[in-house]
Parts: C-alpha cells; sequence; structure tokens
C-alpha cells in the first residue's frame, strides 16, 4: 500500500492521504494499477484487495493512536464490484472495530462512473455507510458523464474534481470557469472539494483562488511508501 498525501490548500498541510495499491511483481518490478486491477475486477479478487487495503490502513492509523501521533483522515478506494458484496458494510465495519479507530478517520472514495446505475440499493449501501460514522466521496467527478442532480441526493461529504479539468501547460479559461462553479456549487450544498491531478504552482494557485478546499497531486507529492509518508508527517 502506497500513500498519497492531500493537502489544505490555504496552510499547504498534509491533512490526510489516499491509500493506494502497487504490486511488487518478482519479475516486472513495480506495477501501476491500470496493469491489475481489471483482471482482479473481472474475476473477483478485487472485493479481497479492497479488504486488503483497508486492513493495512486501520493497521497504520491504530498505531498511530498508539504512539500519540496526530491521527488524519486516509481514503480507500471501494471498487464498483464490491458495492454490492453480500454484509458489505458489516464486513467494514467489523474491521474498523477490531482495530479499535473511529470510523471517521476511514474514507471510502466510490468513482463518478459507480453513480451510472444510481439505484435505491446503491443510495441504501451509502447511507448504511454513512450511518456507521465513515466519510465517502466521489472520485473522478467530471471524467464520464456526471448528474448534478445526483449530488443534491447522494450522502457524500467530498467530490474529487478529475485531473482533465488541469490539461499540461497552460490552464484554459473554459476549464477555470468549469472548476470556480463545481467548487462553488459543492460549498452551497455542504460538500468539501478537492482537485486532484495538481501538477504546477499555476493550477495550485487557481485552486486556491477558487476556494477549493483540498489538493492532491505530483506537484505537492507523488504516492509513496509508508515510511516515507510518515516521515513527511513527521
Amino acid at each position: 500500500v502506497y500513500f498519497q498525501p492531500k493537502y489544505d490548500t490555504v496552510t499547504e498541510q498534509i491533512i490526510g492521504a489516499e491509500a493506494l495499491i502497487r504490486w511488487k511483481h518478482s519479475s516486472r518490478g513495480m506495477l501501476p494499477p491500470d496493469a491489475f486491477i481489471p483482471l482482479f475486477e473481472a474475476n473477483g479478487f478485487i472485493i479481497e484487495l479492497d479488504m486488503y487495503v483497508l486492513e493495512k490502513v486501520c493497521e497504520l492509523i491504530a498505531t498511530w493512536a498508539k504512539e500519540g501521533i496526530p491521527l488524519m483522515c486516509i481514503s480507500v478506494n471501494l471498487s464498483r464490484t464490491h458495492l454490492y458484496a453480500k454484509n458489505l458494510v458489516e464486513q467494514l465495519a467489523d474491521v474498523v472495530k477490531k482495530y479499535g479507530i473511529p470510523p471517521h478517520y476511514i474514507e471510502f472514495e466510490l468513482t463518478e462512473s459507480a453513480f451510472y446505475e444510481e439505484n435505491g440499493t446503491l443510495l441504501q449501501i451509502m447511507e448504511a455507510i454513512k450511518e456507521q460514522g465513515f466519510r465517502l466521496s466521489m472520485d473522478d467527478f467530471g471524467s464520464g458523464y456526471s448528474s448534478l442532480n445526483l449530488l443534491s441526493k447522494l450522502p457524500i461529504d467530498i467530490i474529487k474534481l478529475d485531473k482533465v479539468f488541469l490539461k499540461e501547460g497552460e490552464m484554459q479559461e473554459s476549464d477555470r470557469i468549469i472548476i470556480s462553479c463545481v467548487v462553488d456549487m459543492a460549498k452551497k450544498l455542504k460538500i468539501t472539494s478537492l482537485c486532484e491531478g495538481v501538477e504546477t504552482q499555476e493550477q495550485s494557485d487557481y485552486l486556491k483562488e477558487v476556494g477549493c478546499q483540498m489538493q492532491q497531486g505530483f506537484y505537492f507529492s507523488r504516492p509513496i511508501p509508508q515510511a516515507v509518508f510518515e516521515n513527511l508527517i513527521g
């Protein structure tokens, strides 16, 4: 499990992280997620992988608590396939209880595509996750065909603006307008906004200008091993 820090836009201090999986292959070296996640989604192993990452994150937070290190929220990706697994919410809650962690230190990220099939069942699952005290975020917002109407219905705490809005080179005026409007809309809905894929100071400065609360991207840090992340937060 690697960690990519999330930064407060105003203070530029680390206020959380996203847990990301990497595969150290014996002959092919370090494999990125897109080299194996599709396979695991197809054969069903993705559910075990999600739970493995959650276990590792809970173990880390529990260690911090014992050592007196200030706790911060860590986000874990929850696959679309996993959402409809039997007893999902109970399994998630059991892992957190096992390590004695307050659930609000765990955030589950759901990709925007998971909401395309929005129905009563999905809403019930999300509400049950929220009732356990977990946080929820919509990942990759804007990468597909987002239904803005969903934002008023779903019990999400955070929207993560996809890096598609932060194109390489100078920021386009159209992208600036879209980012500004989405951030403003999120504020009015009392949803925290986070922009991922931040790679330049220009992008970071603009996000600060429009009031985007959190940032994540190579400008600040790439995904890093646990030991490096712990050294970073001191």
